[in-house]
């Protein structure tokens, strides 16, 4: 396991939530590989490659080279993107120290090649580590969406690689309609105790997902994000799992908001009408890429996947 956390352990130790992390990877480290990674990532084996299969079909060769994961939990994207035979080495930078050296272990030697993945205790906010100009790509699953300065981890992203190369977040991006009131409905959803049971965490009554760390981020303001911090060609592609029910939510979204806040759809926000629409003629291509497309009909996720992939 590399260290690039150390001074910085007692800001996060002492913190409750770091607390019952810890705890929660010592408990699933008892599980069986497939339940971590369900406890831990909700995608699959198949559902990884089709996600990197997606990727190669919309932006070409995006893994080549070192890598970062940031965020990297148990490891299992590193792990697969390990098996593309251009990439040199990934680091699976993780902050939660036994999520690094109880879980990740186990994920990488199962599905990954363990000479190509490094399991790395570290934030995403200092990668001091790493050299400017040093890396060749980066890639987050759900993780950006917890930063508290997503300014300030881009312009670590940034200066870490290299030039001409790429960042892909596959995370959280809301329409550019959702509205501020809408958003702290959202980030006050609090979590059942079902919730902790599944991801074998000790319950915390009241638990909003805004103590979670969580944030909810328009759009246009990921792409503000990474303009300021010195990025280019920010294209975001919504692979969308089209359904005659996810037609009936779009519509029910644009119900006004004093009528829908007292419906069980109170925290349904639909995507711009037209772009959601036109995206069931689409499929993952290279001339799709920043466009809303299907996703395959052979194996589909669970939700709708949003990719924003940006170039220093």
């Amino acid at each position: 396991m590399l260290d690039i956390l150390k001074n910085e352990k007692s800001e996060f130790y002492n913190l409750d939530w770091f607390k019952k992390a810890n705890n929660s990877a010592e408990r699933l480290s008892l599980l069986d590989l497939n339940s971590i990674i369900k406890k831990t990532i909700y995608l699959d084996y198949r559902h990884v490659k089709e996600l990197l299969n997606l990727f190669s079909k919309t932006y070409g060769n995006l893994f080549h080279g070192i890598g970062l994961e940031l965020g990297a939990g148990v490891g299992f994207l590193s792990s697969m993107i390990s098996q593309i035979p251009d990439v040199e080495k990934i680091y699976s930078i993780e902050i939660v120290e036994n999520y690094v050296k109880l879980l990740q272990p186990k994920i990488i030697k199962s599905f990954g090649v363990e000479e190509k993945v490094i399991p790395t205790l570290g934030s995403f906010e200092n990668l001091k580590y790493f050299e400017d100009n040093s890396v060749d790509f980066i890639i987050e699953y759900d993780a950006f969406h917890h930063a508290n300065d997503l300014k300030k981890v881009l312009n670590e992203c940034n200066r870490v690689l290299k030039p001409n190369c790429k960042i892909i977040c596959i995370d959280r991006i809301q329409a550019n309609r959702i509205s501020d009131e809408m958003i702290n409905r959202k980030l006050n959803i609090t979590y059942n105790k079902d919730y902790f049971d599944f991801h074998k965490i000790d319950y915390i009554p009241n638990f909003t997902r805004r103590d979670n760390g969580e944030h909810e981020i328009r759009r246009s303001e990921w792409k503000k994000y990474f303009y300021i911090c010195k990025f280019r060609n920010t294209t975001i592609t919504n692979f969308i799992n089209y359904s005659f029910k996810s037609f009936i939510k779009l519509l029910i979204s644009y119900l006004p908001d004093a009528l829908l806040k007292r419906t069980r759809f109170k925290y349904l926000v639909g995507e711009n009408f037209f772009e959601y629409i036109f995206g069931i003629f689409r499929s993952a291509s290279l001339k799709n890429r920043g466009k809303f497309v299907k996703q395959s009909n052979n194996l589909k996720f669970h939700k709708d996947i949003a990719v924003l992939v940006s170039e220093k």
